[in-house]
């Protein structure tokens, strides 16, 4: 009957299914058994599967601990504690990657207003696990929390909020924040040889996999006669490892590039390039990560230059959102300057902020 459903709300044109699941204690389970079925998560996966051109908002993420014998927000995090994971939430969850699908969405509707203040750290982990398995934008607030008076109280808890440090190292989250990393590093070496570069990269998700990037970058380099080459553009990168430890993606798209030389009879440049990349991160603990970036710049009106960048970084979490990083970078290019390097090669420690 679903499925006719379903069918009806494609021709329509819908595209949004809002689903109700959760709140439904265990105490439930023995007065209603033949309910429980369609109060969990166990079907989600396969329709969405079935159904890719509709998205499933689930309501409450499935959330069941809202009351009764052995539901309430205390016993549920003790379960989290020993198990690992909250029932049906963390199933929830872990749909993208057991099916393949990205059109599942949780809601955290009536789900943070029953944790943040009876348990908040209860609730840094529904949404952490929310966040990780649906990606953060697949995670949406919804209207229910009504239910329990004028959500403003919500919604400053919800901007608040932060996932402690060991329950990031356990269970693989990340720090809440938005995917704008900045980076700002410097080297020099007497008269002869000094590098300055700023880099930054924003990125947008289009799916638990794909995404949208913009990069920016600002060299000067005194190794290949470099006073300021300033780099803009973007493109479309996916994952192809995406796990609570590593990922890795391919990122490609356009620049634009414009140069100017320390050299006075070198006249400044522009030119467009296509932008190839591959990114490797590995985060198995909180506070420390390794990230290998390698980018490659084909020319595109300056046919057969290419320019590549590579960094390893190895980041370490301060205070306030601040890291330091410690960087080996080299960047290269077929076309250097006359009388300057094809590589210039720098170690480097700089200080980012995430926000």
């Amino acid at each position: 009957m679903a499925y006719l459903g379903y069918e009806k709300m494609q021709k329509a044109g819908i595209k949004n299914v809002c689903v109700h699941k959760g709140l439904f204690p265990p105490s439930l389970d023995n007065v209603f058994p033949k309910l429980r079925p369609y109060a969990d998560v166990s079907d989600v996966g396969k329709v969405a599967r079935d159904w890719p051109q509709l998205n499933f908002i689930i309501y409450h993420s499935g959330y069941r601990n809202v009351g009764g014998e052995g539901a309430n927000a205390v016993e549920a995090w003790t379960m989290v504690e020993k198990k690992g994971r909250n029932d049906w939430v963390t199933d929830l969850a872990e749909i993208p990657a057991k099916y393949g699908v990205s059109n599942v969405y949780g809601d955290l509707g009536q789900l943070f207003a029953a944790s943040t203040v009876a348990q908040p750290k209860l609730a840094a982990y529904l949404v952490g696990c929310l966040v990780n398995g649906l990606g953060a934008d697949h995670v949406v607030w919804g209207t229910d929390a009504l239910w329990t008076g004028s959500p403003q109280w919500q919604i400053e808890g919800l901007r608040r909020l932060e996932i402690p440090e060991d329950m990031q190292k356990r269970f693989g989250f990340r720090p809440l924040g938005a995917s704008v990393n900045s980076s700002f590093s410097g080297q020099t070496g007497g008269s002869t040889s000094n590098l300055l570069e700023v880099q930054t990269l924003d990125g947008r998700f289009l799916s638990r996999n794909s995404f949208l990037t913009g990069l920016g970058d600002f060299l000067h380099s005194s190794q290949q006669d470099l006073s300021l080459r300033t780099t803009l553009g973007g493109g479309y990168g996916r994952y192809l490892i995406r796990t609570n430890h590593n990922t890795l993606a391919w990122l490609g798209g356009v620049v634009y590039t414009h140069e100017n030389f320390e050299s006075s009879d070198q006249p400044a440049d522009q030119n467009v390039e296509a932008l190839l990349g591959l990114q490797y991160e590995l985060f198995r603990f909180a506070r420390y990560s390794l990230q290998s970036q390698l980018l490659i710049y084909p020319g595109l009106t300056d046919a057969g230059r290419i320019r590549a960048t590579t960094k390893t970084t190895f980041s370490m979490k301060l205070v306030n959102n601040f890291h330091t990083d410690f960087s080996l970078l080299d960047n290269f290019d077929s076309r250097p300057p006359f009388n300057a390097k094809r590589n210039g090669l720098s170690i480097s420690n700089t200080l980012g902020w995430t926000f």
